[in-house]
């Protein structure tokens, strides 16, 4: 089979794409705090306008010039990536608005709670199904979360507007019926996520985030020196335990697969 089509719910090939989107998100903060004098509706329209020369001279190389075009032509799929880049534009311009006015800690936030958004979509669209030791996983994030509607509140919109965009993003890239890169030229987004969001559970893909927000905590406390209010840290505590729980069902799911014995 096809790598790059792989069964939902197989993880095959997905995790080392995940880990590098994600560790590579977790840094632009520092990035976007250079850029502070620039207005993030510009400092948007120059990623997308510098991103597609890279994405056609790389299509020319791997010869996917076709692939890009017969997605052109097909209009449900163009359908699908529009809206896929209408989302990942309101996700990118929220981002960036929010670390170039200090709020750094909300940004973490919002891409802790997008793994839960992303656990939704996929029991309801895709039809997977969680343990029971993830369920308990998620609740606990959700109860985490749930405190920052009495102690974060002002900042509540930035972390909900980041988790849902991306979230119904992740999900209409990973059912879209084009390859990685013509869609990712179709839309100006990501290499690594595309290709991770096409070979991985949805959920497992959700919670492999958690890796982005984290250094994104750490930048915003310990760089930034943002301010941490009792509601966040306890919203964190409770998100890092359902963290632990998540991996380890999940570790444990794959070492009990690797020593079955084969029918």
């Amino acid at each position: 089979m096809n790598r790059a089509t792989a069964p939902q719910g197989s993880d095959q090939g997905g995790l080392p794409y995940a880990l590098a989107a994600y560790g590579i998100w977790g840094f632009v903060p520092i990035f976007f705090k250079l850029l502070v004098s620039v207005p993030p509706v510009e400092v948007l329209a120059q990623r997308i306008l510098w991103s597609l020369p890279l994405c056609f001279a790389i299509m020319v190389f791997r010869r996917q010039i076709g692939d890009y075009l017969a997605a052109l032509r097909d209009w449900r799929t163009l359908r699908i990536l529009l809206v896929s880049s209408i989302l990942i534009a309101l996700n990118w311009l929220v981002y960036i608005y929010a670390i170039v006015t200090d709020h750094v800690l909300a940004t973490s936030l919002g891409y802790y709670l997008n793994p839960l958004v992303n656990v939704m979509l996929g029991m309801i669209f895709l039809g997977e199904r969680l343990s029971r030791l993830q369920m308990v996983a998620v609740a606990i994030a959700a109860l985490g979360v749930a405190l920052l509607l009495g102690g974060a509140l002002e900042t509540l919109w930035i972390s909900l507007t980041l988790a849902f965009s991306f979230g119904f993003y992740g999900l209409l890239r990973k059912v879209a019926p084009v390859g990685s890169l013509p869609g990712l030229a179709i839309e100006t987004t990501l290499l690594f996520f595309a290709t991770a969001a096409r070979r991985m559970s949805f959920a497992v893909l959700g919670f492999c985030q958690y890796l982005a927000p984290s250094i994104v905590f750490l930048l915003g406390l310990f760089l930034f020196d943002e301010p941490l209010k009792p509601a966040q840290l306890f919203c964190f505590l409770l998100i890092w335990i359902s963290i632990a729980l998540f991996s380890f069902d999940i570790w444990a799911k794959s070492r009990g697969a690797r020593v079955a014995p084969t029918p």
